[in-house]
């Protein structure tokens, strides 16, 4: 869908050039919970995110236009407002925290914490032996 990926395209230039992005990783390779990941790891910020209801295609689905993205405390809404003009689907899934530990609610209140030294060992040394 050409048109509505020249919206998103366009909807994060815009959001960046507002100054609205802390910041922002594509969806692809692995999926939401690795996009997720990389960006704790390169932020070095933990997260508290709820996931809960969502499908594992949802969490690892490599699909092409999709965004994950971190903004200032008060620009959620200027971001709400952008994404809805443009027509844009969005969710909020949780928040940045300084804590170096990405906290997951899942399906039934399941909470998972993981500190990021282990998902970068996990993540580094994915591929060793093979």
């Amino acid at each position: 869908e050409l048109a509505f990926e020249r919206r998103l395209l366009q909807a994060m230039r815009a959001l960046a050039q507002r100054g609205l992005l802390r910041s922002a990783h594509d969806i692809s390779e692995g999926g939401l919970l690795v996009a997720l990941t990389e960006s704790a790891l390169a932020g070095g910020r933990g997260a508290e995110l709820d996931l809960d209801g969502r499908s594992e295609a949802e969490l690892f689905g490599e699909w092409q236009s999709r965004f994950i993205v971190s903004v200032a405390p008060g620009a959620a809404d200027s971001l709400a407002r952008l994404l809805g003009e443009r027509e844009l689907p969005w969710a909020c899934l949780g928040r940045v925290v300084p804590e170096p530990l990405l906290s997951l609610i899942g399906a039934h209140e399941h909470h998972t914490s993981l500190h990021l030294d282990e998902l970068r060992q996990a993540h580094e040394q994915a591929l060793k032996g093979f």
